[in-house]
């Protein structure tokens, strides 16, 4: 276990904006994620009702779209779109194509 905690280290180091940081409440200290379940710090295993449209549909940490992730990754990781374009940009419809080819 590290020295300090998740929610240590955040209120030490992280400013969360929009937030009033005197009066926020202590953030969840999520250390892994699989399927449907966000698991903390402490060990406890929690429903992830606010999943973003990343994961909703096929869950945290889904093993085919990791690889595709990561396949993409080794390439290039990130641009900033306001000001370049990737020459094959990794979108949500390619990395399904990738990882749950039709049939």
């Amino acid at each position: 276990m590290k020295a300090s905690s998740l929610v240590e280290r955040d209120r030490a180091h992280l400013w969360h904006p929009y937030t009033q940081m005197a009066t926020a409440p202590l953030p969840l200290p999520i250390v892994r994620a699989e399927g449907v379940y966000l698991f903390t710090e402490d060990g406890r295993r929690l429903l992830d009702g606010t999943s973003s449209w990343w994961v909703n549909i096929h869950g945290h940490s889904h093993p085919r779209l990791n690889r595709a992730l990561a396949e993409q990754a080794q390439k290039l990781e990130h641009v900033m779109f306001a000001v370049a374009r990737m020459r094959r940009p990794l979108t949500w419809r390619s990395v399904c194509s990738k990882s749950f080819p039709r049939a």
